[in-house]
């Protein structure tokens, strides 16, 4: 079984400006392990472990909706934490304009992972891109007061014009991802 999930990727040199607003983050937050730039991503819909024997079924809910999805712009701004900042365990960047499109493209995918015969998801989708976890989150609590004084996350556009589905490959230090099959999109933007 492999680990998978489906995502979308920042262009390389988007990747590039939010590696320079993290090294800025750096000095606030020493206590994070950040993401690596080529690590960044939105996941539309984690998996988990996959058999083989199902895989090409989620292929073909990824294919079939990409090909019913028009490109779109989705904004990447706003700095989070989950759960919340007072136990954080997870700094992300979140999204602005867009962000409808993309929660409407992850039910299109839920649907039609479900009409594979897929499970559904484990937890409501919520548009973020992770930007490091805290290495001990026990004990660590960022009153309102010390996240104001984060740098503010610029907004950055974000074309989206395919969906992935990568396999997670865990292990020591980072995980690595790799990109098993990519979908452009070329239908009609997803009713919201």
């Amino acid at each position: 079984m492999e680990r998978l999930f489906i995502g979308i990727f920042p262009a390389p040199e988007i990747q590039s400006k939010i590696s320079d607003y993290v090294e800025r983050l750096d000095e606030s937050l020493k206590a994070v392990r950040w993401s690596q730039p080529a690590n960044l991503h939105y996941t539309l819909r984690f998996l988990g472990s996959v058999p083989p024997s199902d895989q090409l079924k989620v292929t073909h809910a990824l294919v079939r909706v990409a090909g019913m999805t028009a490109p779109f712009h989705f904004e990447i701004r706003e700095l989070g934490a989950f759960p919340k900042w007072e136990n954080a365990k997870v700094i992300w960047l979140g999204g602005g304009a867009g962000s409808n499109t993309l929660v409407a493209l992850s039910r299109a995918l839920d649907r039609a992972l479900s009409g594979e015969g897929l499970g559904p998801r484990d937890k409501p989708f919520t548009p973020h891109l992770t930007l490091g976890r805290l290495r001990d989150p026990r004990g660590t609590k960022f009153s309102p007061e010390t996240v104001e004084t984060f740098p503010k996350a610029p907004v950055w556009g974000l074309p989206v014009t395919e969906l992935c589905l990568v396999r997670s490959i865990l292990g020591q230090g980072s995980p690595r991802y790799e990109i098993l099959r990519r979908a452009p999109l070329a239908g009609e933007v997803p009713k919201t």
